[in-house]
């Protein structure tokens, strides 16, 4: 009778198991960027600008800087656990943006907040920064 109960129970433990680790995303995923990110974005020289970053879909990250009229595209270059490298590509506004910034989002230990740095092309000096929290 012992063996019938044991059979049932063992059953069940391992169909937790595999339930919860499908519904969790594991520690080291490059998952964390995805979602819609705002926040305020400050230059070197003093100017700021609202930045919203449309990252659901990793392959197709959109971009919008409303307050300069200005939107386009992030390109992912390289990534690693923690960080990852873009290229931004203007689309919208081409004449009030720069053109082919390097774009660095470094992840933080609060899942809802990432770092972003801007980087002229061919400059190694940041240009910019800002901290973009997730959007619900």
């Amino acid at each position: 009778m012992k063996k019938l109960l044991i059979i049932p129970f063992f059953l069940l433990i391992t169909l937790c198991a595999f339930v919860s680790s499908k519904n969790s995303i594991p520690t080291n995923s490059k998952n964390w960027l995805k979602g819609t990110w705002k926040g305020i974005g400050y230059q070197t020289d003093g100017q700021q600008w609202e930045t919203v970053v449309d990252a659901k879909n990793l392959k197709n990250i959109k971009v919008s800087y409303a307050s300069l009229l200005c939107s386009g595209n992030w390109k992912i270059t390289s990534e690693t656990h923690n960080q990852f490298v873009l290229q931004e590509t203007i689309m919208l506004g081409v004449d009030k943006c720069d053109q082919n910034v390097k774009i660095v989002i470094d992840k933080t230990d609060n899942p809802n907040i990432i770092k972003v740095g801007y980087f002229l092309p061919n400059k190694e000096k940041k240009v910019a920064t800002a901290d973009l929290e997730r959007q619900k």
